[in-house]
C-alpha cells in the first residue's frame, strides 16, 4: 500500500508542480488587475479634482473679468403707468456690474409707482419707476424718458436745463428736457418727444449720444 501511494505521489508531482505554477501565475495577474484599478481609481480622482479646479478657476477668472456682480430688479409681469411696485411685481437678479445701467435701481422703497409702461422681464430703473410725484410731474405729454452717458457732465447742466441731443453730428432730438443730473455716474435722464425716442435710446447704449445745452 504504502509503495502505491508513493507510487501515485511520484506520477502526481509534475501535476502539482503545475498547478502550483498556475496558482501563482494566477496571484500575479490578480495582484496586477488590483495594481491596475487602484491606480485607475487614482488617476479618475486626480482627473477629477484637476477638473474641478479648472472649474473653479475659470468661474473665478470670468467673474474678475466682468467684474462685480450686483442685483437688479426685474418685472415679473406687465406694468402701466400707476402701478404700485412691491414684491408681487419684480424679481431680483444677480448679474455682472458691467452689464447693469447707471439708470437701473439700487432698492425699491415704499410709494414707488410705475412712471412709464414696463414689460416683463425689463429692469426697473428711475426712467421708468419713481415716487408719484417725481419723474410724471417732470416729464412732457407725448415724451419719454431716455438715460444717457456722457464722458463728462457739464458743471452747470441742472434739472430744468433744454439740451439737444446729437450723434455723429446728426440732430436727432431738439429741445430735450433734463430730468436728473447723476455726477458719479456721469449720466443725465432727458425727456425727448416720444417719436425721436428709439433713436435716441440707440445712440445711449452704444456711446454715440451727447448733448448740447440749448438754455
Amino acid at each position: 500500500m504504502h509503495q502505491r501511494i508513493a507510487q501515485l505521489a511520484q506520477l502526481l508531482r509534475p501535476a502539482i508542480r503545475k498547478a502550483r505554477v498556475w496558482v501563482a501565475q494566477q496571484y500575479l495577474l490578480l495582484c496586477a488587475k488590483q495594481k491596475r484599478r487602484r491606480q485607475a481609481i487614482a488617476a479618475l480622482t486626480t482627473i477629477a479634482v484637476l477638473a474641478y479646479v479648472v472649474a473653479s478657476f475659470n468661474t473665478y477668472n470670468r467673474q474678475r473679468q466682468l467684474g462685480e456682480i450686483t442685483s437688479v430688479f426685474i418685472a415679473s409681469q406687465n406694468l402701466e403707468p400707476g402701478d404700485v411696485v412691491d414684491g408681487a411685481t419684480f424679481t431680483t437678479r444677480r448679474i455682472p456690474r458691467t452689464f447693469v445701467a447707471p439708470s437701473a435701481l439700487r432698492a425699491i422703497t415704499d410709494g414707488m409707482v410705475v412712471q412709464q409702461r414696463v414689460a416683463v422681464g425689463d429692469v426697473l430703473s428711475f426712467t421708468n419707476v419713481g415716487t408719484s410725484s417725481t419723474l410724471t410731474d417732470r416729464l412732457p405729454q407725448d415724451f419719454r424718458a431716455v438715460a444717457i452717458v456722457l464722458r463728462t457732465v457739464l458743471p452747470n447742466m441742472q434739472p430744468g436745463n433744454t439740451v439737444d441731443v446729437i450723434a455723429n453730428g446728426v440732430l436727432l432730438a431738439a429741445d430735450g428736457l433734463v430730468l436728473y443730473v447723476l455726477p458719479e455716474s456721469n449720466t443725465v435722464v432727458v425727456a425727448v418727444p416720444s417719436a425721436v425716442s428709439p433713436a435716441v435710446a440707440s445712440a445711449a447704449a452704444i456711446g454715440d449720444a451727447t448733448l448740447v445745452v440749448s438754455s
